[in-house]
């Protein structure tokens, strides 16, 4: 055991001394594998990457590989991800393909030796710090059909001389070329407007810039700290310098701007001398509508020829006759050398009208009136158009068929409806009128009540039977059906009166002790079934047990109370009812008083049988004791 642990460390002890000696051996990299979801890649022993396949290459799929020399992207690729050759700082030379579309974020930021790239012509934008920090990077074909350059693009690429931006480029980011203290020139392209935020701040080597006439907007700080650059031409298109644009532009001896910007924009021109400023010649130039309205006043350069840039198109209205176009201005506008004032002019043209008729639904006419060629109908009629409900759909006016356009000739427009489905408030109510349901049915829609049945309080003579429904005009029956809602309608109940039976006592026989008390009760009509009728019996007021205390018979309804149970109450008259479910009759029933106990020397109750009971028990105890005491002597 101690054996192997001994080889074990002298073999690692062997691996450290070799590495020791030849600190600079490297085990070797991966050589193949994945970056993209169709996309793979190869390394050489030179240090060649090659990325195959198709589609885009992933975000950080290389970042801070310091074995990459050379990146060689094969076609089919079309997309780099973000910070895809992020701090490759080995990274020398990159080959791009015409199927590359785009460059995403820090494509190759800090790649320190990268010295030159050829961007291609598929590539139309340039994303956020493409190239920051690239300290190497010397030169920079940039695509011809480039569109946009990040923010931050060529931040610090410290080793930058030149760079030719194409006409296609229409947006140059925030910082974008913020720190190239080497380079010396540009030329911004016509097709940018906006000179953004530190776009060239810190280029201490710029001399020369050339501003187009397409740039409206010179950003806060855009050439800050440019201290070589020593003269700059603002065009008359820019409307707008931010604050501290040149600040810092030391050796700046001559700005040429317009006179009125210089007054608006001062703080773009920090610790700059007076003396450096060259204004151009203003005049103020008019333009008039036909009437007289100004329509834009403004300063225009001598020499210039003026543009009417004004926001409201110069129109005439037609006066019924003749309509009129804008032809242009007079005079014509021409170089400026003076104040001048220019008025629109048309050209007037006869109209021509045709007739033009509204109709409704019905083919009735609503309106009919001469329209001119080119304009388009509206209904000015007195009358609203609209369509009567045929009960089931509500009609509302939705516009003309066809829609009315720009007339060409002769013209029929018909009105044409929305239409909705009409529901009807259905209710129905109790004898009070408050509802007890409530529908909203459609057109023809018969009714049905699905609630508990009505009802109606009986009165002394009669009870009442629910009979059907009426709607005030017609009265249905209870199985009959309800009639098909053509509008909203209310259903009151309706009872039939049914007369109350009256209930008779006839013999009342029995005297509640030696005898059942027997009650006959009658029915003024069915009498035969009056039984069926019966419900409950009463002895002043507290129900009896049918069965155990009374029972009830036919004949009509005899009802038997029992003697057992009427000898437990009290003798004298009592109150009997009995009760059926659609009336009840009471009468007076007497039981009888209980026989007294008899006053002679009789013996008679329990407790002369008790007492008889224990003097033979007392005798009996005695012989046994005397019995006992023989059989003890014997």
């Amino acid at each position: 055991m101690r054996r192997s642990i001994s080889k074990i460390v002298a073999a690692t002890l062997m691996i450290v001394f070799v590495f020791a000696l030849f600190p600079e051996m490297k085990l070797k990299a991966a050589t193949s594998g994945t970056c993209g979801n169709n996309a793979t890649w190869t390394l050489d022993d030179e240090g060649t990457l090659t990325i195959s396949g198709r589609g885009s290459i992933s975000d950080n799929a290389f970042e801070n590989n310091n074995n990459i020399a050379k990146v060689i992207i094969e076609s089919e690729i079309d997309y780099i991800g973000s910070a895809a050759f992020k701090n490759c700082t080995k990274l020398t030379e990159v080959i791009i393909p015409d199927s590359v579309h785009f460059f995403s974020n820090e494509v190759f930021m800090n790649c320190t030796s990268l010295a030159s790239i050829t961007i291609p012509n598929s590539v139309r934008d340039i994303g956020p710090a493409t190239f920051q920090g690239c300290t190497s990077l010397k030169s920079v074909t940039l695509s011809n059909s480039l569109a946009a350059i990040g923010n931050l693009a060529f931040f610090d690429c410290t080793s930058l001389t030149s760079i030719t931006i194409p006409n296609s480029v229409n947006f140059i980011g925030n910082f974008a070329f913020e720190g190239c203290t080497s380079l010396t020139s540009i030329t911004i392209p016509n097709s940018v407007t906006s000179i953004y935020l530190y776009a060239f701040n810190g280029c201490t080597s710029l001399t020369s810039v050339t501003i187009p006439n397409s740039v409206t907007m010179i950003d806060n700080a855009a050439f800050l700290g440019c201290t070589g650059l020593t003269s700059v031409t603002i065009p008359n298109s820019v409307t707008s310098i931010g604050d501290f644009a040149f600040e810092g532009c030391t050796s700046l001896t001559s700005i040429t701007i317009r006179k009125s910007l210089y007054e608006q924009c001062q703080d773009a021109f920090p610790n700059i001398s007076s003396d450096a400023f060259y204004f151009y010649t203003e005049y103020e130039i008019t333009f008039k509508n036909y009437d007289d309205t100004v329509l834009e006043s403004k300063k225009v350069v001598a020499g210039e020829t003026p543009s009417y840039t004004g926001k409201v198109t110069p129109t005439k209205p037609s006066d019924g006759a003749y309509s009129y176009e804008f032809a242009g201005w007079d005079p014509k506008p021409g170089a400026v050398t003076g104040p001048a004032t220019y008025i629109a002019v048309y050209d007037k043209k006869e109209i021509k009208k045709y007739e033009v008729t509204f109709k409704n639904y019905d083919d009735t006419v609503l309106e009919s009136k001469k329209v001119a060629v080119g304009e388009t109908p509206s209904y000015t009629g007195k009358v609203t158009p609209t369509k009567p409900s045929d009960g089931a759909y509500s009609y509302e006016f939705a516009g003309w068929d066809p829609i009315p356009g720009a007339i060409t000739g002769p013209a029929t427009y018909t009105a044409v409806y929305n239409k909705k489905e009409i529901k009807y408030k259905v209710k129905f109510v109790d004898l009070d009128g408050i509802t007890i349901q409530s529908d909203d049915l459609t057109y023809l829609k018969v009714p049905v009540f699905t609630g508990k049945t009505p009802t109606k309080e009986e009165n002394e003579t009669s009870t009442f039977v629910f009979a059907g429904w009426t709607d005030g005009n017609t009265t249905y029956g209870v199985n009959e059906e309800l009639p098909q809602i053509t509008g909203d309608t209310t259903f009151k109940p309706v009872f039939k009166a049914v007369p109350k039976p009256v209930y008779t006592v006839g013999e009342v026989k029995g005297d509640g002790i030696k005898s059942d008390i027997v009650i006959d009760v009658h029915r003024d009509s069915d009498d035969e079934n009056c039984l069926t009728y019966f419900s409950k019996a009463t002895i002043d007021g507290t129900e009896m047990t049918i069965g155990d205390q009374y029972t009830a018979t036919k004949g009509s309804t005899i009802i038997t109370i029992k003697k057992d149970f009427l000898s437990t109450l009290s003798a004298g008259e009592h109150e009997v009812q009995v009760v059926f479910n659609d009336g009840s009759i009471s009468t007076k029933v007497t039981i009888a008083a209980k026989a007294s106990v008899p006053s002679t020397g009789e013996v008679t109750g329990p407790a002369t049988y008790i007492g008889l009971a224990l003097i033979v028990t007392a005798c009996a105890c005695g012989a046994g004791i005397i019995l006992l005491k023989k059989r003890k002597v014997a």
